[in-house]
C-alpha cells in the first residue's frame, strides 16, 4: 500500500496540473483504504459533491463562467488543505478543530478585531434600519412600508462551519446600509429578517421567498483556514417573473410586439473573497452585484411605468462582469430601446445579450424582427439561421426566415420554410414545442400563423409564375440571339430566384465575359454564392467585381443579400 506522504504529494502535483478530478480520485481511493482516515474521507466526498456541482451547474448554464473558476480555486484549496492534513498524518479531528500554529492564531486575531472595527463603522452610519426580529406564526415576514415601489429581503447570512462569527449577521447588516447610503431614486426599501436556528436554512429559492417580497437575498460564509479571506456566497431570486415582448408577424405582414413571459434565469449566486466586514460597506465589496440587481430593478420599474429615459440611465449604469446580471441588464435595456424606437440602439443591446448567452431564442428572434423591420434581411437570414439550428420546431423562426427569403425573391427557400411551419402548427398539440411560454390571445397562436402563411404561400406562387414567365421570355430572346446580355442577366436573375442556382451561375458568368462591368451579373452571381453556402467563390467573385472598378456601395445598393455582408467581407484584399 502507497504511503499516505506519498499520496499526499501526488495530490498536490495533480492540483499543479490542473486535475482536480483524478487528484479527488485518487485521494478518496487511498483514505476508504482504512478507518483512521474516516474523517478526512468524509470531507474530500464533501469536496467532491462541490466539486460535481460546479461542473454540472456550468454545463447547464446557471452559473457564470466567473463564478465557476471561483469554486474551482476555493476547491484546489480544499484538496491542498486535506492534502496538507494527510501528510502530517491528521487522522481523526476536521481541519477547522485542529490545533493551529500560533502565527494562524495571531492572523485570526487581526481578522476578528478587524470585523469587530467593521461591525463598529457600520453601527455608526447614518439612520441604519435595524433588523427586525423574527414575527409570530401568523406574520413570520418582515413588516415593510406601502410606499415603496421595491422591496428587498435579506436574510442572515448561515456560517459554513456553524461557527458564531461577526459575519453571520454583520452581512445582510452592511448591506441594507450601503444600500441605504446610496440613494438609488428612493423607490426601495430593505429589510432584513433574521434566521431562526430551529428553522432550516433557505437552500432554493422558494424557501426564501415564503414572503411576497420582490427580490429575496441570502448566503453562507466560510473561512479559509489560516487566512484572514472569508469565502461568500451570495443568492438571490426575484418574486416575480418578468414580462418581455417578442415582436412577431401578424397575419397583415405587419411587425408588432406581442407580451410573453420572460424565460430568462431570475435567480443566481454571486462569489466574493471578503477580507474585513467593513468593507462592504466602505468600497462595496459583496454589495456590488445586489446594487446592480437593484438598478435592474429601478429599470424595470421605470419601464412598466412608461418611463424609459429613466430605465436607460438606471441600466446603463451596470457595470458587471457576472454573466447573468450582464444577461438580464441586456435583455432590458434592448426591451426598453425598442419601446422608443431606438432600433440601433436596440439591436446592439440584443448583440450584447448574445454574446453572453447565444442560444437565447427570445434575443435571436427580436434582433431578427428588427433587421427585418430595417430591411436587413440578409442579417435576419443569418441570425435566424442560428434560432432554427438551435431549436428546428420553432415555428416563429422557421416562418420569419422564410418570410425574409420571400423579401428577397429566394422563392425555393421561403416555400420550404412555410411548409416547414406549417407542418409543425398541423402535428398534434402534445408534440408541438413549447414556444416560449406565449400568452394566449396574441397573434402567434396556431390559427392565426396558419391563416398567415396560407397569405404568404399564395403570394410567394404569385411570384414563382412571374419568375417562371421572366425565364421563358428570356429563352425566347436568346433563341433569336443568343449573346442577349438583358436576356442574360433576365434568366441568371429569375433562375436564382425559383432556386436554379445553376443556371443563374452559368447565366450570369456568360454575361460577364461578354460585359465584365456589368453590375447586375456580379450581383446575381454573389447572390447565387452565398445562397448555395459557397462563402469561398462569393468572396472570390466579389473581389473580381470590386477589380472591375464597381463601387461596394452600388453593389450593396443593388442586393439586399449582399448589403448584409460584413465590411471584413467587402473590403479589398491587400495586394488587389
Amino acid at each position: 500500500m502507497e504511503d499516505y506522504k506519498t499520496v499526499a504529494a501526488q495530490v498536490k502535483n495533480l492540483i499543479g496540473e490542473a486535475d482536480r478530478e483524478e487528484a479527488l480520485r485518487q485521494l478518496i481511493g487511498f483514505l476508504q483504504s482504512d478507518p483512521k482516515w474516516t474523517v478526512l474521507q468524509k470531507e474530500a466526498r464533501s469536496v467532491q459533491a462541490q466539486y460535481l456541482n460546479t461542473k454540472r451547474e456550468q454545463g447547464a448554464g446557471r452559473i457564470s463562467f466567473e463564478q465557476a473558476d471561483i469554486n474551482y480555486n476555493r476547491i484546489n484549496n480544499q484538496i491542498l488543505s486535506l492534502a496538507d492534513d494527510l501528510e502530517k498524518g491528521v487522522t481523526r479531528l476536521p481541519a477547522w478543530k485542529r490545533k493551529w500554529p500560533l502565527p494562524v492564531w495571531i492572523a485570526l486575531a487581526v481578522v476578528l478585531l478587524g470585523g469587530s472595527y467593521g461591525i463598529f463603522r457600520l453601527s455608526q452610519t447614518p439612520k441604519p434600519t435595524e433588523p427586525l426580529e423574527p414575527q409570530g406564526e401568523e406574520n413570520p415576514c418582515a413588516a415593510f412600508s406601502t410606499n415603496k415601489n421595491f422591496k428587498i429581503l435579506l436574510w442572515d447570512y448561515l456560517d459554513f462551519l456553524d461557527k458564531q462569527s461577526p459575519y453571520k449577521k454583520g452581512i445582510p447588516v452592511a448591506i441594507q446600509n450601503r444600500l441605504g447610503s446610496i440613494d438609488l431614486g428612493g423607490l426601495t426599501e430593505v429589510r432584513i429578517y433574521p434566521h431562526d436556528p430551529e428553522q432550516s436554512y433557505p437552500s432554493k429559492g422558494d424557501e426564501a421567498l415564503k414572503c411576497t417580497e420582490q427580490l429575496v437575498v441570502w448566503g453562507t460564509v466560510e473561512e479559509f483556514p489560516g487566512t484572514r479571506q472569508r469565502l461568500v456566497i451570495t443568492r438571490y431570486r426575484f418574486a416575480d417573473k418578468w414580462q418581455f415582448a417578442k415582436w412577431s408577424v401578424t397575419e397583415n405582414d405587419q411587425w408588432e410586439q406581442n407580451p410573453i413571459t420572460a424565460t430568462i434565469p431570475l435567480e443566481g449566486n454571486f462569489v466574493d473573497t471578503l477580507t474585513l466586514l467593513s468593507n462592504v460597506f466602505t468600497s462595496g465589496e459583496v454589495s456590488v452585484n445586489i446594487e446592480n440587481l437593484l438598478r435592474l430593478a429601478i429599470g424595470l420599474n421605470a419601464r412598466q411605468q412608461q418611463q424609459q429615459d429613466e430605465a436607460i440611465a438606471a441600466l446603463q449604469d451596470i457595470d458587471t462582469k457576472d454573466s447573468t446580471l450582464a444577461f438580464l441588464g441586456g435583455m432590458l435595456l434592448a426591451d426598453t430601446y425598442t419601446r422608443m424606437n431606438k432600433e440601433d440602439e436596440a439591436l446592439k443591446a440584443y448583440e450584447g445579450v448574445l454574446a453572453v448567452h447565444p442560444n437565447y431564442g427570445l434575443a435571436l428572434n427580436n434582433k431578427a424582427a428588427l433587421q427585418i423591420k430595417q430591411g436587413n434581411f440578409g442579417g435576419a437570414i443569418a441570425t435566424l439561421d442560428n434560432a432554427v439550428a438551435l431549436a428546428p420546431d420553432n415555428v416563429e423562426a422557421v416562418a420569419m426566415r422564410g418570410a425574409a427569403y420571400l423579401s428577397v425573391n429566394q422563392l425555393d427557400k421561403a416555400r420550404q420554410d412555410f411548409r416547414t411551419a406549417k407542418a409543425i402548427l398541423q402535428a398534434p398539440e402534445s408534440l408541438r414545442p413549447d414556444d416560449n411560454n406565449t400568452q394566449k390571445g396574441t397573434a402567434l397562436q396556431p390559427e392565426k400563423r396558419t391563416k398567415w402563411l396560407n397569405t404568404k404561400m399564395k403570394e410567394l406562387d404569385r411570384k414563382y409564375e412571374v419568375e417562371k414567365t421572366r425565364i421563358r421570355e428570356a429563352d425566347r430572346q436568346l433563341q433569336r440571339d443568343p449573346v442577349n446580355i438583358q436576356a442574360l442577366n433576365t434568366k441568371a436573375d429569375a433562375s436564382k430566384n425559383v432556386g436554379d442556382y445553376t443556371t443563374a451561375i452559368s447565366s450570369a458568368q456568360s454575361v460577364i465575359e461578354k460585359a465584365p462591368g456589368n453590375l447586375k451579373a456580379h450581383a446575381t452571381l454573389i447572390e447565387s454564392f452565398i445562397a448555395i453556402g459557397d462563402t469561398v467563390r462569393a468572396k472570390e467573385t466579389l473581389q473580381n467585381t470590386l477589380r472591375q472598378k464597381i463601387p461596394a456601395t452600388e453593389l450593396r445598393r443593388t442586393s439586399p443579400l449582399i448589403r448584409s455582408l460584413p465590411d471584413s467581407f467587402i473590403q479589398p484584399q491587400k495586394g488587389n
